[in-house]
């Protein structure tokens, strides 16, 4: 089953054992083409970058994140001490999933990570096997296994949809945004320590994007900036809509943090609002097919536009690396005017001056240069969101 967008891995490693991820890179050459997962490790770490935060904000981003044992990854503080920290951390609040690689026999399992099922097959460290060929194939045939249940598992939350009627088998609340909609499911109560809720997105043509889900767990990760935005972006919300899904991710803490008195409606009626669409359904009623509320009209049309804008932004409290940024803002401004020159007329005045600020790029901006030119792309493409009917 291939996921609608490329599975990110992260290759946690010692570069004592550059050969062992190197060949692993190969192997998985086969699923890069298909377009089923991409890998990073810090080998793409651009020159002049800043490689922690770099190395950080890519584990952040990871959907799979593979930690390559042996006794000199075990040794390095870095991988020790920042990434497997790190990688357990997003394991444990479900962001993310470990897969141990047993490169080299060493004495690992006593460790951490030594609960979490490994590969290759029965733990057989990698460099012991006879054909390195078949214990690297045994890699990749689980990391296919594991992204093949992770997607099996998301379709699971799909509906039944019968003439423009959706019927779920189980109670569900329904959350409208811009694009899209979330189907809140799991939401009857339980006292069993393991109750967690589910969630996926769908777009208003009813076609599954991604889900992620909730346990009580998770609650001091969800609740923060950083937790929301990565919850988001496992959905599958495009980001200008990040800031309206909020409220669904904090609807979710609520029911899964209810008493047993507590009725659903009531947590729901405290989260509606002018921009905040929830209803709540019985298990097996004919729910009407969602449609995009009239208050969003506008801005689901001008979607693609929000996204660039938020793509544009520079944040005077993060480190960016210039490279990346120049490469990223030559992508965004050509896909800004494109999108216009689609939705305007040729002769509008509104992509005349964008494509004006557009042309006054240059790939000699430095940092400050850079970021008074993308305000002002910004600010004019935002002006120009009124005109796009």
């Amino acid at each position: 089953m291939k996921p609608l967008k490329p599975i990110k891995l992260f290759i946690s490693y010692s570069h004592q054992d550059e050969k062992f991820k190197e060949q692993l890179a190969n192997h998985l050459s086969s699923l890069k083409r298909r377009k089923i997962v991409n890998e990073w490790h810090d080998r793409k770490l651009i020159p002049g970058s800043d490689w922690d935060g770099t190395i950080k904000q890519e584990l952040l981003d990871s959907d799979i994140i593979l930690l390559l044992i042996s006794s000199d990854f075990i040794a390095s503080n870095y991988c020790y001490d920042i990434e497997i920290k790190k990688a357990l951390e997003r394991h444990e609040q479900g962001e993310a999933t470990v897969v141990p690689i047993i490169i080299r026999p060493c004495d690992w399992k006593d460790l951490p990570f030594s609960r979490i099922q490994g590969l290759p097959k029965d733990a057989k460290a990698l460099s012991t096997w006879n054909d390195l060929d078949e214990g690297y194939l045994s890699i990749i045939e689980g990391i296919k296994g594991l992204i093949e249940k992770q997607e099996e598992n998301k379709k699971n939350t799909v509906q039944v949809e019968i003439n423009d009627f959706l019927s779920f088998s189980h109670d569900v609340i329904i959350g409208r945004l811009p694009r899209g909609y979330i189907v809140i499911q799991d939401v009857e109560y339980s006292d069993h320590p393991s109750w967690s809720l589910r969630a996926s997105y769908y777009d208003y043509e009813g076609n599954w994007r991604r889900g992620t889900h909730y346990h009580e767990s998770y609650r001091k990760r969800w609740e923060t900036p950083e937790g929301q935005d990565s919850q988001c972006s496992k959905l599958g919300i495009q980001k200008a809509d990040w800031n309206l899904a909020d409220s669904a991710l904090n609807l979710i803490i609520d029911i899964r943090g209810r008493e047993r008195e507590d009725l659903i409606e009531d947590l729901i009626e405290n989260f509606k609002s002018e921009y905040e669409y929830f209803d709540y359904y019985k298990s097996g009623v004919n729910i009407p097919k969602p449609t995009i509320p009239d208050t969003f009209i506008n801005l689901n049309k001008t979607g693609e536009i929000r996204d660039i804008i938020e793509e544009l932004r520079i944040d005077p409290w993060k480190n960016y690396d210039l490279k990346t940024l120049h490469s990223d803002f030559e992508s965004n401004r050509r896909s800004a005017y494109l999108i216009l020159y689609d939705k305007l007329s040729p002769e509008h005045p509104a992509l005349s001056f964008v494509k004006e600020i557009i042309d006054t790029y240059s790939e000699t901006f430095d940092l400050d240069k850079l970021r008074d030119w993308s305000n002002k792309l910004s600010n004019a493409l935002n002006d120009t969101c009124r005109y796009i009917r």
